[in-house]
């Protein structure tokens, strides 16, 4: 690109130029701005010509025309800044290309590059790491800069190559770093299901925990205090809904037919915390016959986590085996004494509900037998009267 001139030296070029043409010109330039050229065209208004003595007859003849000298050189002055610009806009684009098809660690360049003296360094708006400059880079005019994406290509493709001879010690350190944390993962799940299992029976009115998200920040917190691993309730939600769905695509392939049994992840622990959900079937239901407990506790190699509240004395009360002794196998304990208590109670309502209902039964028994007997007593009554009756009037009619 060619040098930048200043306003200054292009007015001086100017007055050089108009001072060979005419003396006119040369006075004009000194005292008229660059756009103007030192000439007095119709941008002057009539009433300051006036003013100043001058006439546009008088002004016409006073300040000769362009000369064609002049005219060349406004031409040339307008391409040139046309080119410089043009020039800045290509620099700007190629850098703007090649930051995102490379890396800053890549990109070979730098606002010191091999430039002339008077030439400023190209700033761009947007600020990057620099490198070592490329010397393709500056070397004048786009054409030069165009070749530097070469040179990038080359010192990237040379870059790489002791990062493929490495490729098969970072891909096993990888996987190996990958396998410990899937087991981390894993066992953290593991926890937090157990976990959700031993506080979900507490959820509710009146409870520890007013709703699920009082007891995911609990849960969270017990992660913390065992594992170490910082996290917070809502992660714990949403991996267990993730756990969830897993569950539900992996059992709904295996339902399909036509597809591969698949495996489904932390199967023994969903299947106990369904127990325990009322929503999906009730753990007591009532018949004609009574009370009768239809689930049973599924066997989980886990141990569950005691709770705070629980008290050895309520787990073996007398009460709570009612409803067990219809199920499959009465030794089996219940998986937290907090449920059995709630069951001691709804059991001690029903049995008072049914003693009043019994009494009730008795009295409208014993009322509706003697209105039976009264009713049974009189007819036999009036059937007597009505048979002496008719005794009467057979012995009436024999004697006479």
């Amino acid at each position: 690109m060619a040098r930048r001139f200043s306003r200054c030296h292009e007015q001086n070029v100017l007055r050089k130029y108009a001072a060979d043409s005419s003396g006119f010109c040369g006075w004009a330039v000194r005292s008229c701005p660059r756009k103007e050229l030192g000439y007095a065209r119709s941008s002057l208004a009539p009433d300051k010509s006036e003013e100043a003595g001058l006439s546009t007859s008088k002004l016409a003849t006073v300040i000769p025309a362009k000369s064609d000298r002049v005219l060349d050189l406004e031409r040339r002055l307008d391409l040139e800044q046309k080119r410089r610009r043009k020039a800045e806009r290509e620099r700007y684009r190629l850098r703007e290309s090649l930051g995102r098809a490379f890396s800053s660690d890549q990109i070979n360049v730098l606002e010191k590059g091999t430039m002339s003296a008077n030439r400023a360094p190209f700033k761009s708006i947007h600020k990057r790491p620099t490198c070592k400059p490329c010397p393709c880079f500056y070397a004048g005019g786009v054409e030069k800069q165009v070749e530097t994406s070469r040179c990038l290509s080359a010192d990237i493709a040379t870059a790489e190559i002791p990062e493929r001879a490495l490729g098969s010690h970072e891909a096993t350190s990888a996987s190996e770093t990958r396998e410990c944390s899937l087991q981390g993962v894993s066992g953290e799940t593991k926890l937090l299901l157990d976990l959700y299992a031993s506080y979900f029976p507490q959820v509710g009115p009146l409870k520890k925990f007013r709703n699920k998200k009082a007891m995911f920040e609990k849960i969270a917190t017990d992660i913390n205090n065992k594992l170490g691993v910082m996290r917070t309730g809502e992660q714990c939600c949403s991996r267990y809904k993730t756990v969830l769905k897993r569950k539900n695509v992996a059992a709904g392939k295996n339902n399909t037919s036509g597809c591969s049994p698949q495996e489904v992840p932390y199967e023994a622990e969903l299947e106990k915390i369904k127990w325990l959900d009322d929503s999906l079937e009730p753990e007591v239901v009532r018949d004609a016959s009574g009370v009768v407990s239809k689930k049973t506790c599924p066997q989980s190699s886990t141990e569950s986590v005691p709770l705070a509240g629980s008290s050895s004395s309520t787990s073996h009360s007398p009460s709570s085996s009612v409803g067990q002794d219809d199920t499959p196998d009465s030794k089996r304990k219940r998986p937290n004494s907090a449920r059995e208590l709630h069951l001691q109670t709804f059991f001690e309502k029903m049995k008072e509900l049914d003693e009043r209902r019994a009494e009730r039964k008795a009295e409208r028994d014993s009322k509706r037998e003697e209105r039976r007997l009264a009713k049974t007593q009189r007819r036999e009554e009036m059937h007597k009267e009505k048979m002496n009756l008719l005794r009467e009037i057979f012995n009436l009619k024999k004697n006479e």
